[in-house]
């Protein structure tokens, strides 16, 4: 048996040596035997918010004996934001799943409030807003997210870039020694970072002085607000054949 099993193990082998499929060509079309150059393009780019998302909670109050409705305080907010030139289509009410809208019961110890997010585009709107916010004595309110709205193509500029920068490093250095680039035999994004929505858990990371009006401070004097960019980063390994 023993001389029976050394005997179709040998032919197996013999067979397989002679398979085009075999793993003498196997070995020699790895490309770890080819002369290639691996390399790492980075690359980043920093972009200021051009959408963001301020949270206003309107409540019903008493003016001595005058009840103010949210009705009508909706509609002095709209006034406000359209003397501001912001489209009214920026504001709309807060996600419907996440019990923003109470409702009205007839017992007299509830106060009814809805909530609502505008989107505007740039900070000098967003100090404009607190203002009218104030003045309308709207207190709740703060800045809950921000993004850009040319996101998903910045994301694919700075993949490109990354790549192109592993080119340019596989150009200098190959001609340093008197050869050229050949193509791409593998390609890898190794990392990439992106925060798809950039989410505020305190305004005091943007605002310099948080908005709250309660508080009796002139909302003329607050400096300007600044926001934080969005950075996006991509790293892209590359392994090119030398020619």
């Amino acid at each position: 048996m023993k001389t029976k099993h050394i005997f179709f193990m040998s032919m197996f082998l013999f067979a397989l040596a002679q398979s085009p499929r075999g793993y003498s060509q196997v070995v020699t079309n790895q490309d770890e035997i080819l002369p290639v150059i691996e390399l790492t393009g980075t690359a980043e780019k920093e972009i200021v918010p051009d959408e963001i998302y301020i949270f206003i909670t309107l409540m019903e109050r008493f003016d001595g004996k005058n009840k103010i409705t949210i009705e009508s305080q909706e509609q002095a907010l709209r006034q406000g934001i359209a003397d501001l030139n912001i489209p009214l289509d920026n504001l709309f009410l807060a996600d419907a799943n996440s019990n923003y809208v109470s409702v009205k019961w007839q017992k007299k110890d509830v106060i009814a409030k809805t909530n609502y997010t505008l989107k505007v585009s740039n900070a000098v709107l967003v100090g404009q807003v607190f203002e009218l916010l104030d003045k309308l004595q709207i207190q709740n309110a703060q800045i809950s997210h921000v993004n850009h709205s040319r996101l998903e193509e910045l994301k694919k500029d700075v993949r490109i870039e990354a790549i192109e920068m592993a080119k340019q490093k596989a150009d200098y250095l190959l001609e340093a020694i008197g050869q050229k680039t050949g193509k791409a035999l593998y390609v890898r994004e190794d990392n990439y970072h992106m925060p798809v929505a950039r989410y505020v858990n305190n305004v005091q990371e943007y605002v310099p002085i948080g908005y709250n009006a309660s508080k009796s401070e002139d909302v003329q004097d607050m400096p300007m607000i600044q926001f934080k960019k969005i950075k996006i980063s991509s790293s892209v390994y590359v392994r090119f054949l030398i020619e």
